[in-house]
């Protein structure tokens, strides 16, 4: 029985020990359509982690020195590593616009007039935007995700900041293929 580690460890290149295995591994790719969706589940999985930096140095190393060999691997880590900054300066644009329509309307309110030219008001409008851009980020980000990206329960965890998990079977299960 071939497991998910089994997967990783070969996708690391630490199955050199194992050759019986790493020819089953082998095998099953080629033959198997839904075992070789779950290799490039993990393929992309451990892409991943190592954008994030979250992959133990070890792991990071056998990354650079094994996975990324095949072109096709370096194609997608390029692919995912343009895919985040693409992310992410939309999320910058899009706070910096709604920063600032937030503010002209605000500075040109009578309100403002009155908290002695809206300087204290503006404090206070900024914390509440800085406080609430995360969540408003997240469902934004989450609603416009492209498919199969990450799984919803993944995307959660990330948008509160709680530490990444394993993905479950039940996601490979789904085709997801990020």
């Amino acid at each position: 029985m071939i497991t998910d580690a089994n997967i990783r460890e070969y996708l690391l290149g630490r199955l050199d020990s194992e050759p019986e295995l790493v020819d089953n591994i082998d095998e099953q790719i080629l033959t198997d359509p839904s075992f070789s969706l779950t290799v490039d589940v993990a393929e992309d999985e451990i892409i991943e982690e190592y954008l994030e930096g979250s992959l133990s140095s070890e792991d990071a190393r056998a990354v650079e020195r094994h996975f990324l060999r095949p072109s096709e691997r370096q194609r997608k880590l390029e692919v995912a590593r343009l895919l985040g900054r693409y992310f992410e300066s939309e999320s910058r644009k899009a706070k910096a616009k709604q920063q600032t329509a937030i503010l002209g309307v605000f500075n040109n309110s009578r309100l403002a007039r009155l908290l002695n030219g809206g300087h204290e008001a503006q404090t206070a409008i900024r914390f509440m935007i800085d406080s609430n851009r995360r969540l408003e980020n997240g469902v934004r980000n989450w609603a416009a995700r492209p498919a199969g990206l990450v799984s919803d329960g993944a995307f959660a965890r990330a948008a509160i900041g709680e530490s990444r998990a394993r993905p479950s079977s039940a996601r490979r299960a789904r085709g997801c293929v990020w």
